[in-house]
């Protein structure tokens, strides 16, 4: 098997570097096969027959709510997300310092980019990026993170050193806050601020690093291969890189694709993310969502992070309940007057934990 897309500076004991060879491995019996967290799962032949067409790569959600469901991708949808990415970074080949798990979309479509197109995958953590000096290795090299991710890196001199050095940084899997993004374009780091799913193998659309530094937001415009309409200001998609099958259901090639993500579209701008139709609370018989009340709580500067969530209540069906992690100066009391000041009364978190961490996801999806 050739395994040149492994960049040759992999450390021999790397999981990731393991778990890549032997999915790779897998390829050549023609398998299907399922990324499962610990390791790959190479399908058998009846079960291939049933369910999947040849050479599928089967992943699962991680969503913010709800069972993971298995998605299946094939070839073709893979192709399709390799090859309309690279139209829009205007690059004939794909090297990247990976640091996303290779069992979901973001981590393992680096690898499949690099095998397409002759360049290398350097597998690390991305903690890595704020220890180690990694000017040289990162200069051709892009960088997928999340936000969460990228909150650390930015607080450290030696990862805003890596991060400008690379090519470009997709960072996606959650909203990007406007503290972060500010912070980054203060420091001069060349971000790509994307959106796409597991169920389109990865972006769909992409704001490039020019138009990010030059005071863009939002996610960008469609990659090639794709189309986002809003209804009622949920998006719907068409994808050449949809997957053929999700869960228990086939997904139709040239169907509109309902999505749980909310957003906006202006011309000249683009696309941005306004929150999720799964994570909206019901309070009273009203709706608050959660993505406003986070954000006001952000813009305050009293809070390093937080999260808004639903909890179950006998009288309101759902009260809103705010976790955060507080600043050292900060003290809660003065956050919740200036909350009660702005906030609608309904929007006004009912509990307020003060907590020591947020909890997210590996792929940096909240874990409500």
């Amino acid at each position: 098997m050739n395994f040149s897309c492994l960049d040759s500076l992999n450390q021999s004991s790397n999981p990731s570097l393991h778990y890549a060879m032997k999915v790779l491995s897998m390829y050549e019996d023609i398998g299907s096969v399922e990324f499962l967290k610990e390791d790959p799962k190479l399908l058998g032949t009846d079960i291939v027959n049933k369910i999947t067409v040849p050479q599928s790569r089967i992943f699962r959600t991680s969503g913010t709510s709800g069972v993971p469901q298995k998605v299946y991708h094939n070839e073709e949808t893979i192709t399709f997300a390799v090859e309309a990415l690279l139209d829009r970074i205007g690059r004939e080949n794909y090297s990247s310092f990976c640091c996303l798990p290779l069992n979901h979309v973001g981590g393992w479509m680096q690898v499949e980019r690099a095998f397409r197109t002759g360049g290398s995958v350097l597998f690390g953590d991305y903690k890595d990026l704020a220890e180690v000096d990694m000017v040289k290795i990162l200069k051709h090299r892009w960088i997928s993170l999340v936000p969460t991710q990228l909150h650390v890196l930015l607080n450290s001199s030696l990862g805003l050193k890596n991060l400008r050095s690379s090519i470009g940084i997709f960072v996606g899997g959650a909203e990007l806050p406007p503290a972060i993004e500010m912070k980054a374009r203060e420091a001069d780091i060349p971000l790509w601020p994307c959106y796409g799913m597991t169920e389109t193998a990865g972006m769909i659309t992409a704001l490039d690093s020019d138009s990010f530094l030059d005071h863009g937001s939002g996610v960008g415009t469609c990659l090639s291969h794709s189309r986002i309409k809003i209804v009622e200001g949920r998006f719907s998609i068409k994808s050449k890189s949809l997957c053929y099958r999700f869960g228990e259901s086939k997904i139709p090639k040239n169907d509109w694709y309902e999505t749980q993500d909310l957003g906006t579209f202006e011309a000249n701008i683009g696309f941005r993310i306004t929150g999720r139709t799964d994570r909206c609370i019901i309070t009273g018989g009203e709706m608050v969502s959660p993505q406003v009340v986070e954000s006001f709580l952000r813009e305050t500067s009293l809070v390093t992070d937080c999260m808004v969530v639903g909890e179950e209540d006998n009288h309101w069906g759902q009260r809103v309940t705010a976790l955060i992690i507080l600043k050292s100066n900060a003290r809660l009391d003065d956050l919740k007057k200036i909350a009660r000041k702005s906030l609608t009364s309904i929007e006004y978190p009912k509990d307020w934990k003060v907590v020591e961490a947020i909890p997210i996801s590996e792929m940096g999806k909240l874990k409500e």
